[in-house]
């Protein structure tokens, strides 16, 4: 895929997380990224969790991790977050207005603090319809410039 770092190759030879992570999004950006890992072993991550974790099920290997006083989470479907007592509990999903649909489902502003005011207010509108906004008011940029850039298609 182009993108802005189309043409900048790199060479991810890291193991721990956050540099995999940087490889990878400096691939979505077009980097190429070529990973090197340790002959006949892999990375080490991706046999994390270990096997035990797969052969077992949720319950057990949630009530296992915290006997043995570990930290652990399980990685939830949409379904399962939206059952989840404490996410309902901390309206971690809540219903907006769209003007498509009526009301969708969102995920809600994260952190929430009992005297944060910050909240959903509406879905997401139709692609460019805050450009004259944002170019003319925040920006400053007259008619002529915008009509210039939307000509162009930079806008």
């Amino acid at each position: 895929m182009a993108g802005p770092l189309e043409g900048l190759k790199v060479l991810d030879i890291a193991t721990i997380i956050a540099a995999p992570l940087a490889a990878t999004l400096l691939a979505d950006y077009g980097a190429e990224v070529l990973k090197i890992e340790m002959p006949g072993q892999g990375d080490g991550l991706r046999s994390f969790p270990p096997a035990w974790c797969a052969e077992h099920m949720l319950d057990e290997v949630l009530a296992k991790f915290t006997a043995a006083q570990g930290t652990i989470a399980p990685i939830y479907s949409i379904d399962q977050i939206a059952a989840d007592p404490q996410a309902k509990a901390r309206e971690m999903i809540a219903r907006v207005p769209d003007r498509d649909f009526g009301s969708v489902a969102m995920a809600n502003v994260v952190p929430r603090f009992a005297a944060d005011p910050a909240q959903l207010r509406h879905s997401a509108g139709d692609v460019g319809q805050d450009n004259r906004e944002v170019y003319r008011d925040w920006l400053g940029l007259s008619e002529q410039q915008i009509e210039r850039l939307t000509q162009k298609k930079v806008i």
